[in-house]
């Protein structure tokens, strides 16, 4: 079985053609094949998108259609969605690339917020101590939990399953 990677996100419709525009993580690769589709998970398989057009927008924008979206209403369901790639096809975060990030401002599951105080670097669970209401939390450094990151505005955003934030928030 195939394993997938989450490399952006749809943000927001961009036109009335069925464009969108999404943010995309610092896994997704530099090229982009036409030939080769995207894709979305829904009803938890995944579903193959075909790039009709894919024009960046700086560094971490893309704006982009799909051959089978063609107005707003088809392209509004995919708005919120991880867009993924099959994970052989995706650029990996090094470790130095992860270290950076020491003293990025973090927002957890769009509302908790910290600061990155430290990288634990380790081959088997790397992970980022994160202060947040003067607490330590330890956030595993794994791509599958980045949902976004703005390095303009040196930010990094964690989408984390339920549970973990709030083991170290119980007093």
């Amino acid at each position: 079985m195939e394993k997938y990677s989450s490399v952006g996100r749809f943000a927001k419709l961009f036109g009335a053609g069925g464009e969108l525009y999404a943010n995309l993580r610092d896994t997704f690769p530099d090229a982009v094949n036409k030939k080769e589709p995207l894709f979305v998970k829904i009803d938890e398989l995944m579903v193959p998108l075909f790039l009709a057009t894919f024009n960046r927008r700086g560094q971490k924008g893309v704006v982009l259609s799909f051959d089978d979206i063609d107005n707003q209403t088809r392209a509004e369901e995919l708005i919120g969605l991880d867009i993924y790639l099959p994970s052989d096809k995706i650029s990996p975060i090094e470790e130095d690339e992860t270290d950076s990030f020491v003293g990025f401002n973090v927002t957890i599951n769009g509302e908790i917020q910290g600061v990155i105080e430290e990288f634990i670097g380790s081959d088997m669970n790397p992970l980022f101590s994160v202060l947040v209401d003067g607490r330590e939390v330890l956030i595993p450094a794994n791509e599958d939990f980045i949902s976004g990151l703005d390095v303009e505005d040196n930010r990094i955003y964690f989408e984390l399953p339920e549970g973990l934030i709030e083991i170290y928030m119980e007093e």
